[in-house]
C-alpha cells in the first residue's frame, strides 16, 4: 500500500472516530497551581535564531528556568541554536510544524502539524522534545483537542499572561504586560520579535523583586504531560 493511500485511510479513520466522539480530547491548561510563588516563562515560535540566542544568554546569565515552544520548520534555520538551548537544560515543546491556525484546516492537516513535529524537531535537538503541545495563536477547538490527544498530547498548553510582544510594542510595555502574573502563572513571550530580549531583564528583575521563582512547564505542571 502506498504512503499516500495509507495516510488517506488513516485520516479517514480519524475523522470517523472524531465524528463518533470516542477520542479523548486534550484539555486546556492556562496556568499552574496557585499555591506556590512561581512563574513559568515560555517562548514561542523561534523564527529568529539570533534573538533566540540573545534570550538564551539572558536566561543563563540570570539562572532563570524557562520553556521554549518553536515550530519545527523555524528550527531548521538555527540547528546550532536549538542544540545550545537543550544543552543548557531548557525543555522544548511542540508548536506544530509550520505555525498554521489549526482550527481552519482539516483533521488530516492538523494531524500532520501536531504529530509531524517530533520527526523534524527531535533530530535537530538531539534529544526528545517534551510531551507538551501549544497550539499556534492559542487557537483550538474540539477537533484540535481530539487530534492532538491522538498524537500523544494530553493537554493544550495556553497561558494566563500575554506579553503581546509580537505587536512591536516597546520593551517597557512588554515588561509591564509580562509582569501581570501571579502564583502559578504561565507567561507568553516569543523568540523572534526584536524587542523581546530587551524586555527580558526587566521581567526577571520585576518578578524576583516580588519574591517569585522561575520554573519550567514540566516543573510547574508535572512530567506526565
Amino acid at each position: 500500500m502506498g504512503h499516500r493511500v495509507a495516510f488517506a485511510l488513516l485520516a479517514a479513520a480519524l475523522s470517523m472516530t472524531l465524528a463518533a466522539g470516542s477520542v479523548m480530547a486534550a484539555t486546556p491548561i492556562y496556568h499552574g497551581p496557585r499555591t506556590s510563588r512561581v512563574v513559568a516563562l515560555t517562548f514561542d515560535d523561534g523564527w529568529s535564531a539570533a534573538r533566540t540566542r540573545q534570550i538564551l544568554g539572558i536566561l543563563r546569565s540570570n539562572g532563570v528556568a524557562a520553556t521554549f515552544f518553536p515550530y519545527a520548520r523555524a528550527m531548521r534555520y538555527g540547528v546550532s541554536t536549538w542544540r545550545a538551548v537543550v544543552a543548557a537544560g531548557y525543555p522544548v515543546g511542540n508548536h506544530t510544524v509550520s505555525h498554521l491556525r489549526l482550527t481552519g484546516i482539516s483533521n488530516a492537516a492538523i494531524r500532520y502539524q501536531v504529530c509531524g513535529f517530533r520527526a523534524i524537531a527531535d533530530p535537530i535537538l538531539g534529544v526528545p522534545s517534551i510531551d507538551w503541545f501549544r497550539p499556534p495563536y492559542g487557537s483550538w477547538n474540539s477537533r484540535v483537542a481530539a487530534v492532538s490527544a491522538s498524537c500523544g498530547y494530553a493537554h493544550q498548553l495556553l497561558w494566563d499572561v500575554d506579553s503581546v510582544d509580537w505587536s512591536r510594542i516597546t520593551p517597557a510595555r512588554i515588561a509591564w504586560r509580562s509582569l501581570a502574573g501571579t502564583s502559578g502563572s504561565i507567561v507568553l513571550l516569543h523568540a523572534g520579535p526584536y524587542n523581546t530580549p530587551y524586555a527580558l531583564q526587566r521581567i526577571i528583575n520585576g518578578y524576583r523583586a516580588r519574591g517569585f521563582r522561575f520554573v519550567t512547564i514540566p516543573q510547574l505542571l508535572g512530567n506526565d504531560g
